[in-house]
């Protein structure tokens, strides 16, 4: 498949993803955000182009943002869990990997986010159920039942 036409099925494949998917400047500010972040973080493309993604509040990271700049410009890869929130304020969880991409002596950096909320909800629904099975099962819970 020639290039260009190549080039025209990856950014067909980016906009039919359900991943989140950002791509930031030298500097760290959003480029570029597709159909999936938009409609997960409730915001149209114009609110991100041009602001670091900082501005949707990062929580649960434990790194510094200082941290995964350097793991990022260093040329290695940044994977992590973090909660961001939407515009409307409501907090979401992501897994989220971020790299460098040098392309004609320019920097950039890709960001992919795969929504996770769902997950560490059943995830914490699951340790709660747990921990009351653990309770139900112990002797003496079981005694003051009689």
């Amino acid at each position: 498949m020639p290039q260009p036409e190549l080039e025209s099925v990856f950014a067909k494949a980016i906009e039919l993803s359900f991943d989140c998917i950002m791509i930031c400047d030298s500097e760290h500010n959003m480029i570029y955000v597709n159909d999936a972040f938009v409609n997960q973080y409730g915001i149209t493309p114009e609110e991100a182009v041009g602001n670091h993604p900082s501005v949707f509040g990062c929580y649960g990271i434990d790194e510094s943002y200082i941290e995964i700049d350097e793991t990022i410009e260093n040329g290695d890869i940044w994977a992590g869990e973090i909660q961001v929130q939407t515009k409307d304020g409501h907090p979401m969880w992501c897994f989220q990997q971020i790299c460098q991409v040098i392309q004609d002596d320019e920097i950039y950096y890709v960001g992919v986010q795969q929504i996770i909320t769902k997950v560490i909800e059943l995830e914490e629904k699951l340790v709660r159920l747990s921990n009351k099975l653990d309770e139900v099962r112990n002797p003496e819970y079981q005694q003051s039942l009689l």
